[in-house]
């Protein structure tokens, strides 16, 4: 029977899931082979064993990969978080899990991980905007929920939201001014 050709009749004996998953992995393996793949590294992970699993990752789509005995393995120091890397694998199923996977064979740095570096350009952007500044950030979040709790009230005759002036912070005590903020506002 043809993997993806129908039963002919009712009778025809279905599979298993690891006989299906089995010739998964077997037209994988023979129609896809080893191959280069080129992609950034993600959630690598080193266990005690010496073999090493992580993700490679392009903009739309990621696959798992695991490096067996990958200190011995050629290029084993290219991987690391966030390198683009150039690896030579063979494509396979992971059957006790039914997922798609590479085994790498060996690495190369292939330059510096797209991913990463959009990640760490947005990380100094907001940096330098003070965003990360630990007394900025314990004035804003209280601000953030007074100023919430103040800016929207019910009105009491319609029964409608009604948005008050919008009120200004005063600072991390929570003290706020403009209609409808409080006495004296």
């Amino acid at each position: 029977m043809d993997l993806f050709s129908k039963p002919k009749t009712p009778e025809e004996k279905a599979l298993s899931v690891t006989q299906l998953l089995r010739r998964m992995k077997n037209l994988l393996e023979v129609q896809i082979g080893e191959t280069w793949v080129e992609g950034e590294v993600s959630n690598l992970r080193k266990q005690a064993s010496g073999h090493w699993y992580f993700s490679l990752k392009d903009e739309g789509a990621q696959i798992s990969c695991a490096m067996f005995g990958a200190r011995k393995r050629l290029g084993a120091e290219a991987l690391e978080d966030g390198a683009k890397v150039r690896v030579f694998a063979e494509a396979s199923v992971y059957e006790a899990r039914g997922q798609l996977q590479i085994i790498v064979q060996k690495a190369e740095r292939a330059g510096a991980g797209d991913l990463q570096a959009k990640f760490e350009a947005l990380k100094r952007k907001l940096l330098a905007e003070g965003l990360f500044d630990a007394a900025q950030k314990a004035g804003s979040a209280v601000s953030s929920r007074d100023r919430t709790r103040h800016v929207w009230h019910r009105g009491r005759a319609s029964g409608r939201s009604q948005r008050a002036h919008a009120p200004r912070a005063v600072g991390a005590t929570g003290a706020f001014s403009g209609a409808g903020a409080g006495p004296g506002g």
